[in-house]
Parts: structure tokens; sequence; C-alpha cells
């Protein structure tokens, strides 16, 4: 319809597009009431000589009232006739083709945690999303099919047939539910791509988002339509959702995003608990992360229902906290539980962790014997040790394969053969973790394997000179354990040289990379790691040299040592933050992000379990089932038991899995921690994404018909008002004047 505004519209009325003149019809009491006063008073007189002439008196009189009758009809008539042509009618049988419009809408909404954010009053975001789409929907104008998709991880096709049925599309956007995990842009517009592909018709197509419009959700998008992105150092979901969101503005005539922040008041930024992880068999590591302008928070900490620990957490200038908290060793597997005090997001504020009872944990060090001695000696160090230490060289790599190793270190190993590359590849598969010392023997075409296998790329040695140590603010759970121990000489560790490399993501799935140590004044990587879901991977750029180093390799950068650590206080509580950082995963069962599945490599050699059961609070239970023959056999290399997964985890906290044969385990699942970093692209950047290229609105055409259609029937009531009064003037001229 034409978006001029019609102030006559006020007074529509049914097919009345003046309504209010119908009221002119109300006229026509005037001629009936002057019918009804004028009409000859009678008085009977007693004539005995008129009396032989009543039989023709009565019929002259009805003939007379019959024509009276008439000429009143015809009154009314020319009057009602008049207000329905001033009342411009306009039948809507004549308006179907005007009405009709063939048009699809595709509704997106944002579920990720973060829109359960609570605006106040109870209302979260998600609610604001849902109340805007069903009103989008009512508003949307006849003829328009819908579907309905949920943006979240992975994302759910709530319609995904179109349909015309608005109270049935209404009734599923009433019905839907924030998720507890993230939203990754790429698989939602990958989906959303191949929806519009399967549109064969040439119906316009229309795309709205409702969302809080997350930094982490739409900032890919945003660079890749500002050209502000690279993919040679972008993940490949971000270079995924860049390429998808390119295909569907080829697709669709119209982009709306509707910020369901908008006029959202400020309130108390949000705080979350990030890392809770087991640091020894007696402490576990707590880290949270809020504005740096916030209010120190409760924490409290809880072993299978039981508060051990309640105190408060201060925020640095960067608005993190980290905390360690002392537990005795499990006798058995304990569940423990951090809380933070309750805030405007809640969803990430608990987070959960299995604990396994201790026992000692096999570390490998794998090169040369001076290389290698250093590192054993400083895992071994302590009067209870927490790892069973042995040293291998480089040739033994392969053999390792088949060991049960849950720290492989890798001590300044010269070149990484194809045989070692596929053992590596194998121990980091079942979980061990990966640290990669890296010194002057390391050569950089030695270390050209797949991303998975080497996370980085050796490009060049720094030249010989003092590097100060950086601890980036104590942010790495690596670096914290040093900040109240300024000088524990870690600050003051002399380094002389080391290798300048390039970080590579090894894979989607990749949690996190960060730097934990930085070198010189422009925050070179000394200590650089990566974190799967279960396995961890460390860099170290600079490995501990011996002062009489042995250059007899012939290698360039072998020019006195590279470092004093061997004969620094820092060594050794270096390399055990290290160790135990990287093997975190390892002293608890394992444990998934919300989104993830229960699969057949988390628990090696172990088949399909019976069941899972859930948590009380937990509404859907993943369903597990057997991989294809194909499938399995291409992920077990040909073992025995055949693979299995899950469907995904949709809800956090601690999963039982049970065996016939085997003991139960526990799983701990919690929501992904960045997905609670509120933080929203710019408004404008999101004003960009917007997109209408629909066609010029046909609705002039259309006004045009009914404008037409409204002047024909006014021109009809009017000319038959008229042709009433012209009868009302021939009747009371000619056949009552005769009568008379």
């Amino acid at each position: 319809m034409s978006s001029q505004f019609d102030p006559f519209c006020l007074f529509a009325f049914g097919p009345f597009v003046s309504g209010a003149m119908l009221w002119w019809g109300a006229v026509i009491a005037v001629p009936i009431a002057l019918h009804l006063l004028l009409r000859r008073r009678r008085q009977t007189v007693s004539w005995p000589a008129m009396m032989l002439l009543q039989a023709v008196v009565r019929r002259r009189t009805r003939r007379v009232q019959l024509w009276q009758w008439l000429l009143l009809l015809a009154r009314v008539a020319a009057v009602l006739l008049l207000a329905a042509a001033l009342a411009n009618p306009v039948l809507r049988s004549a308006m179907p083709a005007t009405a009709a419009v063939d048009r699809t809408q595709v509704f997106v909404l944002d579920a990720s945690y973060s829109m359960r954010t609570d605006q106040g009053g109870g209302r979260s975001r998600f609610d604001v999303a849902v109340q805007r789409s069903v009103q989008a929907c009512r508003d949307a104008p006849p003829g328009t099919q819908f579907l309905v998709l949920l943006m979240q991880d992975p994302p759910q096709a709530v319609v995904s047939q179109r349909t015309a049925d608005r109270d049935a599309v209404i009734a599923e956007l009433e019905g839907l539910r924030c998720s507890f995990a993230g939203a990754p842009a790429a698989d939602t517009l990958a989906l959303l791509d191949r929806w519009c592909t399967a549109i064969e018709d040439d119906a316009p197509l229309a795309v709205t988002f409702f969302t809080d419009a997350q930094r982490r959700t739409w900032q890919p998008i945003v660079d890749g339509a500002t050209r502000a992105g690279s993919a040679d150092n972008d993940s490949a979901r971000a270079v995924s959702a860049r390429g998808s969101w390119q295909s569907l503005l080829e697709q669709v005539q119209q982009v709306d995003i509707v910020d369901v922040t908008a006029g959202e008041a400020a309130g108390e930024s949000n705080r979350t608990l990030a890392e809770l992880e087991a640091l020894a068999d007696d402490r576990v590591g707590v880290a949270a992360r809020a504005a740096a302008s916030a209010s120190p928070t409760t924490l409290e900490v809880h072993v299978d229902q039981q508060t051990v620990y309640s105190g408060r957490l201060e925020w640095n200038q960067q608005g993190t906290a980290r905390t360690e908290i002392p537990l005795l060793p499990a006798v058995e597997t304990t569940v423990v539980r951090a809380e933070l005090s309750e805030d405007v997001l809640g969803v990430d504020n608990r987070r959960y962790l299995v604990r396994q009872p201790p026992r000692p944990l096999r570390a490998v060090c794998v090169g040369r014997p001076e290389a290698t001695r250093f590192l054993a000696t400083a895992l071994s160090a302590g009067s209870e040790s927490a790892y069973d230490v042995s040293q291998r060289s480089a040739a033994d790599l392969p053999q390792l394969d088949a060991q049960p190793i849950d720290l492989l270190m890798l001590c300044d190993v010269a070149r990484i053969s194809p045989g070692a590359a596929e053992a590596i590849a194998s121990i980091a598969r079942r979980g061990a973790a990966v640290v990669w010392w890296l010194g002057p023997a390391a050569e950089p075409d030695g270390y050209q394997h797949d991303p998975s296998v080497v996370p980085f790329r050796l490009r060049e040695a720094a030249p010989a000179a003092w590097y100060p140590v950086d601890p980036l603010g104590y942010q790495h759970s690596i670096a914290a354990s040093f900040a109240p121990y300024p000088q524990s000489g870690l600050l003051s560790t002399p380094v002389f040289r080391f290798w300048r490399i390039d970080a590579l993501d090894p894979e989607p799935n990749m949690t996190g990379r960060q730097t934990a140590l930085a070198l010189g004044s422009d925050a070179a990587p000394w200590v650089l790691t990566w974190q799967r879901s279960q396995q961890r991977t460390v860099a170290i750029t600079s490995a501990p040299t011996s002062p009489q180093l042995d250059d007899s390799n012939g290698s360039d950068v072998a020019e006195g040592p590279w470092n004093a650590l061997v004969a620094w206080p820092s060594l050794v509580p270096l390399v055990q933050e290290i160790a135990a950082w990287a093997t975190a995963p390892r002293r608890s069962t394992p444990s998934l992000l919300v989104g993830q599945r229960f699969a057949s490599d988390l628990f090696a050699g172990r088949p399909l379990p019976a069941r899972v059961l859930a948590p009380e609070q937990v509404t859907s239970v993943p369903r597990l089932f057997a991989e294809p023959a194909s499938a399995a056999d291409a992920r077990a290399g040909g073992a025995e038991l055949q693979a299995w997964t899950s469907s995904p985890v949709l809800q956090p906290g601690v999963y039982t899995l049970q065996w016939p044969e085997h003991p139960s385990q526990q799983v701990a699942v919690n929501v992904d921690p960045r997905e609670g970093h509120l933080e929203r692209v710019a408004a404008a950047d999101l004003s960009r994404l917007e997109v209408d290229n629909a066609a010029a609105p046909s609705q002039p055409a259309v006004d045009g018909a009914a404008e037409e259609t409204r002047g024909g029937w006014f021109r009809a009531l009017l000319t038959a008002a008229l042709a009433c009064l012209v009868a009302e003037s021939l009747i009371s001229r000619f056949a009552l004047r005769w009568q008379a």
C-alpha cells in the first residue's frame, strides 16, 4: 500500500473509504417526518347524500396513498444514494489482485546465550527478539511466506518449509527458547545460503536478523563487508562467514538487522567465570573476567555439594581475576562447581569440573640428552613429583605412538620427520599435551608439517641482544602464578636469542590461541599456547641451553647460549607451570562445551554407552548412535571397536555415561566463556550490512486501479440518486396533481 498517510482512513468503515459521509443518510428522517406530519387529517361528517359516492372515494384514496408512498420512497432513496456516493465505496471483491504479494520472508533469531541478558523487569533480550519477530510476522503483507531459523551452535531450523500460515508461524516463534551456546555466523549463514539456493521461484526474498549484535558473532561479517579481514591470518570459520555472507547478498533483495539492545539501559557489567581447571592434585585454578570498572564479586567453590571456599575476587586493570583454591586430593571421582554472584547474565557465572583420583602423569622428553636433561630435572623437582619422567631421542618418536603418554616435550629437535609427525599427531589426538621447546638446533624447513601437528612456522632467529620478559599483565594461567612473586626471577630471566614464529590456527575447533609470555619491546611471543577441547599445545621460542653450547650440527644460529635459564631460579617453576597448564585436562575426566558431542575419541577403548544420565535441570538428553562403518573405519584407523558419537549437548551440567561392562564416567559440560564477553559491533558497521535491493513497489498502479474503482461506484451512485430525484419530481408534479 501507499506509504503516504490518508487522514480520511481514520473514518473508513467496511467498504467505504469515507464512512463518516454515511451519516448524511440520517437526512431521510426529514421526508419521513414531513410525510407523517402533513398527512390530511380526516373529520368524519355524516352526510347521506355522499354515502352513494363512498365506494368511488375509497378507490381513489388507495391510488393516492400508493403514489404518496412511491414519492416517499424516491426521496429516501435519493438521500441514501447520495450519502453512499459521498462515502466513496470500494468493494473488496474488486481488490484481491491489489492485496496479494508473492514474497518470502526469513526470520533469523539470534539464540546465543548472550541473548539471555536481563533487560529489566524479568525480560531478556531473547524475549524482545521473539516479540519483535511476532509483530513483524503480523505486519507482513498478505501473501508472504515465512521461514524461521535459530542462530546458535549448531543452528536450528524452526520453520524449514515455506508457509503462509501466520498463526502457525507465530505459534512457533512464541514457543522458542534461547540456547546455552554461542552463535558462530559461519554455520548459520551456510544453512541460510542453502535455503535461499533451494528456492526456485523468482519471488522477492527478504531476511531479517533479530540479534544483540555481539562482536564475536558479527565481527567476521563486518570485516568481510569492509574488506578489513584477511584470509591469511583469520580462522577458517571467519573466512567461511564472510564467503557465506557475500553469497547471501547475491540471492536476497533485502537484509534487515534488528538490534534488540537499542534503547537498553546501561546497567551493571557482566562477569564471566572463564576457567576452572585442576592445576595439580591438590589445587584448582579459577579465572574470571569482567569490565575493568566492575565491582568485586563473590566466588564460591563446592565439592560434591559442600562449600569449601567462599571469598571475594578483585579485578585488575585489565578486568581479570585469577586465584588458586587448595583442595584435598581426590580419593575418588569428585564434582567441583565454582560460582560467581549473580549479574545480568547468570548463565556464564557457573562452571563444572570432574576431578579424578591422583595418578602420576607420564611425561616423555624427546631430544638430545644435553637438551632434555634440564627439562626432565625441572619436571621431577619436588618431594612428590606429579610426573613419571623419561628421556628419549628424536629417532624414537615413531615408537612412542603406541605408548600411553600424558605429556610430550620436544626439546630443541632439529627436524620432524614424516614418521615423527604422524606419531605426534596420534599422541595429540589421544589428548596428550605437546610442548615444543625451540632452540638453536631447530631448522625452519624441518617444521613444515600440517598445522594440526606443528601449529607454527619458524621465521627467523632474533639477533643476539638482551630481551626483557613481558608477562602481559599476568593474564595467562602460566604467568598468573608469578604475579604475587615479582622477585621470583621470571622478569629478570636473561634471554639473548629466540625464534620469531608465525602462529597458525590448526583447526576450526580451537578454543583459543594466546601468548602467555612475551619478549622485547615488540612483545614477540616467548610462550605461546593453543587449546582444543581436550588437548593443549605450547610452544616456547627460546629453549634452555647449556653455557657450553655444542654447535657441531653446523647451525648458523648456534652462536653462544640463547638464554641463562639453566642457571636461573625461574626455570623449575616455569617448566612446572607450563606442564601444569598443558596437562590440566588429564587430571579430570573429559569435558565439553555446550554444542559439542560425546564421541568415542574421548573414551578410548570403550564401546557405545548404554545410556546418558543428564542433570535434573536438563530438558534435552543427547542421543547416542554408532557412526557409519566408513566413517568409523576412517576415524578408528582400522580398530576393532566401532566409533560412536552423540547429538549435540545443548545444556551445561554434569552428565553420566553408563556402560554395561565398564565403570560409569561423569563428564562436565560448560558454556563457552567467550560468548559472555558482552561487546557489540559498532552501530555504523551494523547498519552498513543492511541491504535493500527490492524493486520500487508497484503500489501506485494498484492505488490508481483502486481510485478508478472508487470513481466508478461514486458516479453510479450519484447517477442513481439523481434519477430518484427526477422520479420524485415527476411523481409530485404529474401523478399526484392528476389524482387531485
